[in-house]
């Protein structure tokens, strides 16, 4: 029992309590810094922390070493430079050809004019984090909107403008998790605890505002780009807010022909990224033995809004799986036979 009074396990144990404080102080201003100011702040602050913080030091290696969340963090804030100064969709296209990836894009051959001036709404998987930046490389016009979680603003701000921001409500997030690899689960819990979340009628509320809003962009003569199915592994149903924009988009439908687009990306994944931007020697094992063919976008033929959606007084839960049954058959379809389009290599 003496030993509890020794003077030098006191000692350390008043070290452990001061660094313990430390960690969560610090991380405490890590998430205030992101919460008010988005990545650059939070960079700002973890930039100092890792110069002034051995122990916030070798906790970042032990982090950089399992992903690449330096180049994560480099890659981010040059792509937001980039948006900032000539908009997203050069910005798109010039960060794909500096990555280490091949990339094949199939884009329809006779439709070019509908999809660089006709209102679209775009939709298909997200295997990736890089998924709607391909998107917006390929269709390349300045009021093309992406529907995305709203932290992705936060992490590219000058992203925002081109957002329809949707909440991540707790079961979205948590089945986000699960069907994203471990590397990125571990990467989306720590943005969420950075972020914080509404609870779900509040989130249900502010989102259903957004596809709204989203849909009179497109009425508009706008292009929208939405993952219907969320990002990671591809699931067995689509979420009904696509729905919700073909409802809008039905009833309110005026002479302009609205053109719905299903994409498609293949060979992609955000394992994939982070092993191809990974410094591991476990990682670039990995890349040449699993990653070796071209991540490829396949855009399909516009098809006119009236012609797949007859009526308009459907839920949007109906839309949602008549737009997925729909997009399935065009791709086992697709699949079978050769593409009528453009390939182009970058």
């Amino acid at each position: 029992m003496r030993n509890f009074k020794n003077p030098r396990l006191q000692r350390c144990g008043l070290l452990e309590m001061r660094t313990v404080r430390h960690k969560r102080r610090l991380l405490a201003q890590l998430r205030v810094a992101y919460q008010r100011g988005g990545m650059p702040a939070f960079q700002e602050v973890h930039l100092a922390a890792l110069r002034q913080h051995w122990t916030y030091r070798t906790m970042w290696r032990l982090v950089d070493f399992a992903s690449p969340a330096s180049s994560l963090l480099t890659l981010a804030s040059d792509f937001d430079r980039r948006i900032g100064e000539v908009g997203l969709s050069a910005a798109a296209d010039a960060m794909i050809k500096i990555l280490p990836f091949s990339w094949e894009m199939r884009l329809p051959g006779k439709e070019a004019e509908i999809l660089s001036t006709a209102p679209l709404l775009i939709y298909g998987n997200h295997p990736s984090m890089l998924t709607p930046f391909l998107i917006a490389a390929a269709v390349n016009r300045p009021d093309l909107r992406i529907i995305a979680l709203s932290y992705v603003g936060k992490l590219i701000p000058n992203l925002e403008a081109y957002l329809f921001p949707l909440q991540a409500s707790q079961r979205r997030t948590l089945r986000g998790r699960s069907r994203s690899g471990m590397t990125h689960a571990l990467s989306l819990s720590l943005i969420y605890h950075l972020d914080g979340q509404l609870n779900s009628e509040v989130a249900r509320d502010q989102n259903h505002a957004t596809l709204s809003k989203a849909a009179r962009h497109v009425l508009g003569g706008g292009a929208a780009v939405i993952f219907p199915g969320g990002g990671g592994k591809e699931t067995r149903g689509w979420f009904p807010g696509i729905g919700v924009i073909a409802a809008n988009l039905a009833q309110a439908a005026g002479s302009d022909t609205i053109y719905l687009v299903p994409v498609k990306v293949s060979n992609s994944s955000n394992s994939r990224v982070y092993s191809t931007l990974s410094e591991n020697p476990l990682s670039r094992i990995r890349r040449r033995l699993l990653y070796r063919h071209p991540i490829q976008l396949t855009v399909e033929k516009p098809i006119p809004l009236v012609s797949l959606i007859k009526g308009r007084n459907h839920s949007p839960q109906f839309l949602a799986s008549l737009l997925q049954n729909h997009y399935e058959t065009q791709f086992r379809q697709c699949s079978q036979a050769t593409h009528d389009g453009r390939l182009l290599f970058s």
